[in-house]
């Protein structure tokens, strides 16, 4: 019997045509996928990653600001601070942002920046006018500045001059402060409700005229500004208007506002927040910044521990 032969290439037979875009296929829409889950990912820990600085940039500058407040009043050996003492906040009016080739100016709202300024009898520097009662200790304002004139606004420490860098790409700031104007160590709170006043200076003579809660419900937000001109002022209603206004020395407690923005934009993201930021609502159109940069904000409250309470 003759044996059966085989060809060599009777079992290799090849992919057809077909078969061939249908793998490439699925390996392109695989391929797509994996880039796309790649470019997901980084976007999301871009984002991720700035938000976090953010929040430590204002975590941060918070604790250095809350170091001076607590100071605040001190008079050392010499006696308590007391309601005639040169210590504690000197100035609450606003100023205007400006570069490190200009002198702040105050300029009142809604153009001008809120500040603070503080007078402690304490100089780490100095251990001989430290606690001598005099006020002759360099005093420390907080502002906003645009440190590098690049159009990114930054909170500085100023004392006396000397510009200390404290937190970077902030976009707005707000004070307002808890009194004290019976001297029952008690804060001052609204007759309707009971609810702290948290005082500013509405026209900027340095006095406290206005409650910032001016519709007396607890919470300082955008309901508090009536006259919806972005600016929350002691004209929007009877809650609001101290009268009369209360002194610097009255000042028992600070509220902090800051609003921090990412130094770039996601083409993903639209940010349409309004931030009620003190006595300013920002940004000032509704509808909020319509743009593409990350904002965080945080709201703090600090007592000072040598005014009184």
């Amino acid at each position: 019997m003759t044996p059966r032969r085989y060809s060599p290439h009777a079992s290799n037979n090849g992919f057809t045509l077909i078969e061939l875009l249908v793998a490439m296929i699925v390996t392109a829409i695989v391929g797509i996928a994996m880039v796309s889950n790649s470019i997901s990912q980084q976007r999301s820990s871009t984002m991720v990653r700035q938000v976090a600085q953010l929040q430590q940039q204002l975590r941060g500058a918070v604790y250095l600001m809350e170091e001076d407040i607590r100071i605040a009043g001190y008079m050392g050996e010499t006696g308590a601070a007391t309601v005639t003492s040169p210590f504690g906040v000197t100035d609450v009016r606003s100023y205007s942002i400006t570069d490190e080739n200009t002198t702040p100016t105050m300029t009142g709202a809604p153009l001008g920046s809120p500040s603070m300024t503080l007078a402690y009898d304490w100089d780490p520097n100095n251990a001989a006018t430290t606690g001598n009662g005099i006020l002759d200790e360099p005093t420390v304002s907080y502002r906003l500045f645009d440190d590098n004139n690049d159009n990114l606004i930054d909170l500085t420490r100023d004392t006396n001059g000397q510009r200390q860098l404290m937190a970077e790409g902030l976009q707005a700031i707000g004070f307002a402060y808890a009194i004290d104007v019976d001297g029952d160590g008690q804060l001052d709170r609204t007759a309707g409700n009971n609810n702290i006043i948290w005082a500013v200076d509405s026209n900027n003579d340095n006095t406290l005229d206005t409650n910032l809660d001016t519709n007396d419900d607890g919470v300082i937000d955008i309901n508090d500004d009536a006259n919806a001109n972005f600016v929350i002022e002691s004209a929007d209603g009877g809650a609001g208007i101290i009268n009369p206004p209360a002194t610097l020395l009255q000042i028992r407690m600070v509220r902090i506002w800051m609003v921090a923005r990412t130094r770039t934009a996601d083409p993903q993201y639209t940010n349409i927040e309004q931030y009620v930021v003190g006595a300013h609502v920002v940004p000032a159109q509704a509808g909020g910044f319509q743009d593409n940069f990350r904002r965080q904000i945080i709201d703090h409250s600090v007592q000072f521990r040598y005014l009184g309470l």
